[in-house]
């Protein structure tokens, strides 16, 4: 009994060997894993919000407004997605003249005019038809001023369209001397067009009135812009005079 009960001690003793022996290996084979070591990436810095940019305002009407030189601005309604040029060449709009018309006056002299020859002759008017005679000593052979007219070489500019009127001449008494005659002292206006001459049947006589010889006509004829206009005198044989002068308007 005694052997049997010693036997079973030394088994049990040899099996806690056994299992502490066995657990001591286990334990030294046993490797813990190393701890990993996480570093967080770089975060980019804050950015500041976009300031939000407004919508171009589109007008009805067209607006020009002179943002920096060189530089227009156009809107439109139909148009909006042209609403914007940034060209620094400006616009050039084609436009329609208005049509010119000046309301004119002419005048013309003669300084010292005395006819000497021929029975009926003209002369033309200083300022009227020629620029170089202020004495009007240049005389033409007819007797109402037409070939005169057509001999004019510096006949005074229509600018527009419109009526020649109110003729009007005059010189002193004291320097005019003039015969009874139909065309002792006849005023005539005519008009160069191109290369014809035109009648405009405004014409006048001077008569005494007083201390002055004078005429006038309310006759009127319708000019074209580029016309020329033209004044002359018809004289007698023995006629003279000084300082006329003649005015006309359109």
């Amino acid at each position: 009994m005694k052997l049997q009960t010693a036997l079973t001690v030394l088994c049990l003793s040899a099996a806690l060997v056994l299992i502490a022996c066995s657990g001591g290996m286990n334990n030294s084979s046993t490797q813990t894993a190393p701890t990993a070591v996480i570093t967080p990436a770089p975060q980019p810095a804050p950015q500041p919000a976009p300031t939000p940019v407004p919508a171009p305002v589109v007008n009805t009407a067209h607006v020009h407004s002179g943002a920096s030189v060189g530089t227009h601005v156009y809107a439109a309604a139909a148009q909006p997605e042209a609403a914007f040029n940034w060209s620094l060449i400006p616009r050039a709009y084609a436009q329609t003249p208005a049509a010119l018309s000046l309301s004119q006056s002419w005048n013309g002299t003669c300084a010292s005019f005395a006819k000497s020859t021929q029975s009926t002759a003209s002369v033309l008017i200083y300022g009227l038809g020629q620029s170089s005679d202020q004495a009007c000593s240049s005389y033409y052979n007819d007797t109402n001023g037409s070939s005169a007219a057509m001999n004019a070489k510096d006949g005074q500019l229509v600018i527009g369209s419109g009526s020649l009127s109110n003729l009007v001449a005059w010189a002193a008494a004291s320097g005019v001397k003039l015969s009874a005659t139909a065309s002792s002292g006849l005023i005539h206006i005519w008009i160069q067009r191109g290369s014809t001459t035109l009648d405009s049947g405004i014409e006048c006589q001077l008569t005494n009135v007083g201390s002055y010889y004078r005429c006038s006509s309310t006759t009127t004829f319708a000019v074209l812009d580029g016309d020329l206009v033209v004044a002359t005198l018809t004289s007698e044989v023995g006629d003279t005079i000084s300082g006329l002068n003649v005015v006309f308007t359109k």
